[in-house]
């Protein structure tokens, strides 16, 4: 709500992928079950040391390429490239977050700046947006395979749900340089703590 009254969404693009990546994220969460606890973690911190990267070449190279009007037509959720990317970002984002249990914001990301044309700043926010689908339909299978913690999520929700009203606040008013470099560095710093 806080990144919707501050400008930083796209609703239509964020409402076509966050129904996308809820079939994705409830179809491979249930698949978590059939890896290894130990392979599980290091799996998971390869993929956030990976978002991480993919994130920095994206904002490095990418981002210097100029905007076509089909990427431009993709962003507001509009012509065939948006109907074909916003359903794959969605999906494969998705399927990702249930089957390692992470949220897949930097690929959520990724995937808006780079399928779509989003901005860093709409990218941010419009991912606030998807990830509640993913965290609803993955919460589910991980349900049906007996893996919550109904008191632990309660307090992660609270404190998530603070931070992220918070940092929408700040979106716009912090630097792009330290926008860019926390965007970066968080997925890697998870990936870091999952390995000690």
């Amino acid at each position: 709500m806080s990144h919707y009254r501050e400008g930083n969404m796209k609703l239509r693009p964020g409402v076509v992928v966050g129904l996308t990546v809820a079939a994705g994220a409830w179809i491979s969460s249930g698949w978590s079950s059939l890896i290894p606890e130990d392979q599980l973690g290091y799996l998971t911190s390869g993929m956030l040391f990976a978002s991480g990267f993919a994130l920095w070449f994206r904002m490095a190279y990418v981002s210097r390429r100029p905007k076509t009007p089909e990427i431009m037509d993709a962003s507001s959720g509009k012509g065939w490239r948006f109907g074909v990317n916003a359903p794959l970002v969605g999906f494969i984002t998705g399927a990702l977050s249930g089957l390692f249990g992470i949220g897949s914001t930097p690929f959520i990301q990724l995937g808006l700046m780079l399928l779509l044309g989003m901005s860093m700043r709409y990218a941010a926010g419009t991912t606030m947006l998807v990830i509640m689908p993913i965290a609803l339909a993955g919460g589910a299978g991980y349900i049906t395979i007996g893996y919550l913690d109904v008191q632990l999520l309660a307090t992660v929700v609270i404190g998530t749900m603070t931070g992220a009203y918070i940092g929408a606040k700040l979106t716009k008013r912090v630097p792009a340089a330290w926008l860019k470099t926390c965007m970066v560095l968080t997925p890697m710093l998870g990936g870091a703590i999952l390995l000690f």
